[in-house]
């Protein structure tokens, strides 16, 4: 097989996924669609990173006996490193007083077609102030699941959240380098069906830049005055 510039820059960025994903020992595990981890990795503080998205959103839901799970879901994107990074997505979930039972788990979506290992902490992740309130030592995760379709990432908790509280802070490390806020969340409570929230940060395929056409004419331009100048200098 020839040379390829592609299958270098292929090759490269392959390399560079599994760097990203391998990390400071231990710090998290990888999730392959299909698979469950427990226990999930603590990692006090987070991986820190440039903070370039985050949103908060509110669910409510009703379930049988007239259950209600009600708060909010903070969703934010950190970038560590330089530009053109890979990016986590980090989340944490809170129970407002006007839920009347416990959460149980959180699904995020989606990750297809992206390499992902998770993470969680109890304190706040980008070292920069309270963006993640502190969670209770009960509320840390037991598991993480990754649907077959590598479509979600869901978060159990090994004792639910309950009323008036936070969760741990839920990390999603990836190899994306861009992202969107077309993800959704379905939060789990006891006897409460699924409920969404969305503008959730995901992972988004790399946008391609093309040359503006301005830029390809002076391109075009520049090289046909230098060959211009290499022939005058051979009749010369």
């Amino acid at each position: 097989m020839g040379f390829s510039f592609r299958n270098l820059t292929a090759a490269t960025l392959a390399i560079g996924s599994l760097a990203v994903l391998a990390g400071t020992a231990n710090a998290q595990t990888p999730l392959v669609p299909g698979a469950t981890i427990a226990p999930v990795p603590d990692v006090p503080g987070g991986f820190g990173g440039t903070q370039l998205f985050t949103s908060t959103t509110t669910f409510n839901a009703v379930g049988a006996g007239n259950n209600v799970i009600s708060g909010t879901l903070i969703s934010s994107v950190f970038r560590v490193g330089a530009v053109g990074s890979a990016l986590d997505f980090v989340f944490q979930l809170n129970s407002s007083s006007a839920s009347t039972t416990n959460i149980n788990s959180v699904n995020i979506v989606s990750f297809a077609g992206f390499n992902t290992a998770v993470a969680q902490s109890s304190t706040d992740t980008d070292g920069a102030g309270p963006l993640f309130p502190p969670s209770a030592a009960q509320n840390q995760v037991g598991n993480a699941f990754r649907s077959g379709d590598g479509e979600g990432v869901q978060f159990t908790f090994s004792d639910s959240i309950d009323p008036n509280t936070n969760s741990r802070i839920l990390i999603v490390r990836t190899n994306a380098t861009n992202f969107s806020t077309a993800g959704s969340a379905g939060i789990l409570g006891n006897g409460v069906g699924t409920t969404t929230a969305s503008t959730v940060a995901a992972p988004a395929a790399a946008v391609n830049v093309a040359p503006e056409p301005g830029t390809v004419a002076l391109v075009a331009m520049g090289l046909m005055g230098t060959a211009g100048m290499v022939i005058r200098r051979r009749k010369a």
